[in-house]
């Protein structure tokens, strides 16, 4: 009962073989969706595909506890998604919204890279991840953010930062650490290796807590290299 198109030995129910196989699936009906089932025993259990409209395309898996399982190099699972919208990447058991695994003895695992190559205009040029905990009308609002920003066209990273947009869209960097090593609070260009900058009333500028029972507080050292250091402040 298999039937072949451009071969004599079938080895499916229905089986292609051309030099330029093209399969065309066409609804007439504009206002219905063109729809490309999988089912098992007049049960639809498998893969769902959908053109709606002229632009929009589904792919679902049609059992309200099915998932998504994109494999590559064989039967080595790449992508899943799961049945409540997890996504896994090298696992096929997400346990958050995005979980990635790549399990490597002696080097890097699991990784993500933002990339920006805008080195023409790579001054400010900026990568970023937003943590938001809500939007209007779906632009963040109220959210914190970690972002790198571009040095120069040739594509050094000039600061990593991070900071809070509180009360508005209005963002403001309040921890840099620069490409030089320097560390700023307050500043997002700090000319020591530790700077702290602030312009509030009525707040100390820093304090240093240690509520140990043989606690220690404040000590400053400077040096010339080697053991040549001196202590010039204990508190």
């Amino acid at each position: 009962g298999n039937i072949g198109i451009g071969t004599a030995s079938p080895s499916g129910k229905l089986h292609l073989v051309s030099s330029d196989v093209d399969l065309l699936y066409t609804n007439t009906t504009s206002d219905i969706n063109a729809i490309w089932r999988f089912m098992k025993n007049s049960i639809e259990t498998g893969a769902f595909f959908s053109q709606a409209g002229s632009t929009d395309f589904t792919i679902r898996a049609s059992s309200t506890t099915g998932s998504l399982n994109f494999m590559t190099g064989g039967s080595n699972s790449r992508m899943y998604i799961n049945s409540i919208g997890n996504v896994g990447i090298g696992t096929t058991n997400p346990l958050k919204s995005l979980h990635i695994v790549k399990n490597v003895a002696n080097g890097v695992g699991a990784s993500l890279l933002l990339q920006n190559e805008n080195y023409a205009t790579n001054i400010g040029a900026e990568t970023e991840i937003l943590l938001c905990h809500l939007t209007d009308n779906g632009v963040p609002f109220r959210f914190a953010k970690i972002h790198t920003v571009g040095a120069n066209i040739y594509g050094s990273v000039d600061r990593l930062s991070m900071g809070i947009a509180e009360s508005s869209t209005t963002y403001t960097d309040m921890l840099t650490i620069k490409n030089n090593g320097n560390v700023g609070i307050g500043t997002t260009n700090p000319l020591s290796v530790f700077e702290v900058n602030r312009s509030t009333n009525d707040i100390w500028t820093a304090s240093i807590k240690n509520g140990g029972g043989s606690s220690k507080g404040l000590l400053l050292e400077v040096g010339y290299g080697g053991d040549n250091i001196s202590t010039i402040m204990q508190l």
